[in-house]
């Protein structure tokens, strides 16, 4: 018996397959990979990233921006080897977690999982901070609309997404790929009416050359490269959605990174070109947030930028929505396994959806709306999506270590199970513990500030490894927790 990457089988990993057959009562899907594809591009935002996030590549990382965004590509790349090889041992849903759960143990596991939960909970919240005051702007300036409180706009935000993650994933999903298609669509609209424009020949090559990967900032313009890419991972969340996980998975997780690595590194090189390898830097240092759309409003027209005013509030809803659904999978996995209350797990009998899991996510975030609802949010954005990113970034290090260790465990030796797992690891957790040092530069504050956030992420991790020690002492976790 092998696994999807071709390794055979050891006895006692098929003895594993066998104990961690699914329940009677589970998730149920038939997403197929173009669908399952643009559920994950959902959480990289194409307009959000090329307006939101490249600009600021820009800023820090110069006419490099794109050879950045391709060194990430090849890092994300050698995690995504060692993801795909361990998946084959890993048969229930639940990305991160469940790999460092199937290497470390439950109590590390469980750990990581409410880390998990809190990131995404928190990468949610923000993205709720940041659809408010976009749409109030964009019914202002483009409709004369005034005077819309920005939480009008992100109670709507999360209550859409809380409608569609409660069906079934099938809906969800051709949702995306409706809004994924109209935003890729957008965006490559620019990127070939520049050349086309200036002349193919008059583009410059510098952007591409790794000779200009340290002309700025490396370490901020590396960050937001990293960024671009968080949520791909989210392809093991549907395992049991998705038609024939066992191939689809793989699939999907090389196609996601490779298309979010060339497609934006793309983005970039050709906003780098409609301003000029010179010029750009001074743009980008006078308002980085409005390169893209300044770009646009010359290269299309201003017609065309309203456009995507309006397509960047569905990119951030779609985002959001793939967010829901995915900590929803995460709490349903948890509680499925004993972690948390088993009500958590109840899966919908008609939409075959985690819909006590999925209604959590709703409650929760218009709890934290309220609570926060005379808060600046900008100030929001900044300060939650940070620290979001940076538990993100410690799981995706967890995971490589996990992984790592794993194979080594089971003396497999190789390119895929152990070279890969060990680059994506000394490159993701450096480049952690280099984030960590300069935190403020993710909350947009002073340095020194914003300690308390990463303790709050210390802190997650412990009561989860507390919780799961507990429980584990009284028999309230399943020994297959999470895998």
């Amino acid at each position: 018996m092998t696994t999807s990457d071709g390794t055979r089988l050891p006895i006692n990993a098929m003895a594993e397959r066998e104990q961690y057959a699914p329940e009677t009562k589970q998730l149920k899907g038939k997403m197929s990979s173009w669908e399952l594809l643009c559920s994950v591009l959902a959480f990289a935002a194409p307009v959000t990233s090329v307006t939101s996030l490249i600009p600021f590549v820009i800023q820090g990382g110069g006419t490099g921006a794109p050879a950045l965004i391709l060194a990430a590509t090849v890092l994300m790349l050698m995690f995504s080897i060692g993801f795909v090889a361990m998946s084959g041992y890993v048969y229930r849903p639940g990305a991160f977690y469940a790999y460092v759960t199937h290497a470390c143990g439950v109590n590390i596991g469980q750990g990581t999982a409410f880390v998990a939960i809190f990131a995404y909970f928190a990468l949610g919240f923000c993205t709720i901070a940041l659809i408010g005051p976009v749409l109030s702007s964009f019914l202002s300036d483009v409709f004369g609309i005034t005077g819309i409180p920005w939480y009008i706009g992100s109670v709507l935000a999360f209550a859409s997404s809380g409608v569609l993650s409660y069906l079934r994933i099938d809906l969800s999903a051709k949702v995306l790929t409706i809004t994924m298609f109209v935003e890729i669509a957008l965006v490559l609209a620019f990127n070939l009416i520049v050349p086309i424009t200036q002349g193919v020949t008059n583009i410059s090559l510098a952007p591409l050359s790794p000779t200009h990967l340290f002309d700025g900032d490396f370490t901020v313009a590396f960050l937001f490269s990293i960024i671009i890419f968080i949520g791909f991972e989210s392809t093991a969340v549907y395992r049991d959605e998705v038609h024939n996980a066992k191939k689809t998975i793989p699939f999907v997780t090389y196609a996601a990174v490779l298309f979010i690595g060339i497609f934006y590194a793309f983005s970039a090189w050709m906003t780098i070109a409609a301003y000029g390898t010179e010029e750009v830097m001074s743009a980008a240092s006078k308002d980085a947030s409005s390169l893209f759309l300044n770009a646009m409003a010359t290269y299309m027209g201003k017609t065309s930028v309203d456009i995507t005013r309006g397509v960047l509030i569905l990119s951030a809803i779609a985002c959001l929505l793939s967010l829901h659904n995915a900590l929803a999978r995460y709490i349903y996995s948890l509680s499925r396994n004993g972690a948390i209350h088993r009500k958590f797990s109840q899966v919908h009998p008609k939409h075959m959806s985690p819909h006590v899991a999925s209604l959590t996510c709703t409650v929760g975030w218009a709890i934290a709306t309220t609570i926060f609802i005379k808060a600046d949010p900008s100030v929001l954005y900044a300060q939650v999506g940070g620290v979001g990113t940076y538990a993100m970034l410690i799981l995706m290090s967890l995971t490589s270590g996990a992984v790592l260790y794993f194979f080594i465990k089971r003396r497999a030796f190789s390119f895929k199970t152990t070279v890969c797992p060990l680059l994506a690891l000394i490159g993701i957790a450096g480049f952690t513990l280099m984030t960590t040092v300069n935190f403020h530069l993710l909350t947009n504050g002073e340095p020194g500030s914003g300690i308390w956030l990463q303790l709050l992420i210390l802190g997650m991790f412990a009561y989860g490894y507390l919780s799961a020690l507990f429980n584990n002492r009284k028999g309230h976790i399943a020994s297959d927790v999470a895998l």
